[in-house]
């Protein structure tokens, strides 16, 4: 899902729209709010009883910590104290949810245990997983065809959809009604041979 490179800084990009005021206005319309509710699973029914308590825990944890799996694909880089203290921030937020991750993933290795999953399951598209710790590979330019940072970051998205996990677009409604959003058939996951018939479709 996660591209294994960074992507190379462009020559010219606009950083006119990096500002901490400007970042500070797109982070007040919370745009990590369509990762809140954790996508449909494919790999098992959602009723599943045995899946139950995992499928509770991912939404609890998706829930709390959606904004750093936001900053983990949409880093931005401002220069001064500012950046320093939102760096701090961000790294505190996602060492936070890689604990609370850990607990997750023990559901998951009893479910292993008991013979009700394998392995797959981590790979079914309602997972979400960080870039690696210490690069900059969730890093993006805006460009410089863009007169705000909220087109730039639409741009970003629609062109590399890794960046938001490939979920299908909701409304503002539709996410104040907690409605659960699918993937796109381009996740990656989808291109696996040996999962295709373990996906569950939902109608």
């Amino acid at each position: 899902i996660i591209p294994r490179r960074a992507p190379p800084e462009p020559a010219n990009w606009n950083r006119a729209l990096v500002t901490p005021a400007n970042v500070e206005a797109l982070y007040a319309t919370q745009p990590w709010r369509y990762l809140a509710q954790a996508a449909e699973a494919h790999i098992f029914a959602s009723g599943d009883a045995a899946f139950r308590p995992f499928s509770r825990r991912l939404q609890r944890h998706i829930e709390h910590w959606a904004q750093a799996y936001w900053e983990s694909t949409h880093e931005l880089h401002v220069q001064g104290a500012t950046w320093k203290r939102w760096c701090t921030a961000r790294n505190t937020r996602r060492s936070h949810a890689g604990n609370h991750l850990n607990s997750l993933l023990q559901l998951a290795v009893r479910l292993f245990q008991q013979g009700l999953a394998g392995m797959d399951l981590l790979l079914d598209p309602m997972m979400h997983y960080f870039p690696p710790a210490h690069t900059s590979i969730g890093r993006w330019y805006p460009g410089l065809q863009r007169a705000t940072l909220q087109a730039a970051l639409d741009d970003i998205d629609a062109q590399e959809p890794w960046r938001r996990f490939y979920p299908t677009s909701l409304t503002v409604a539709a996410m104040d009604a907690h409605v659960r959003c699918r993937v796109t058939r381009d996740h990656p996951a989808f291109h696996v041979p040996r999962l295709a018939g373990k996906f569950i479709q939902q109608v």
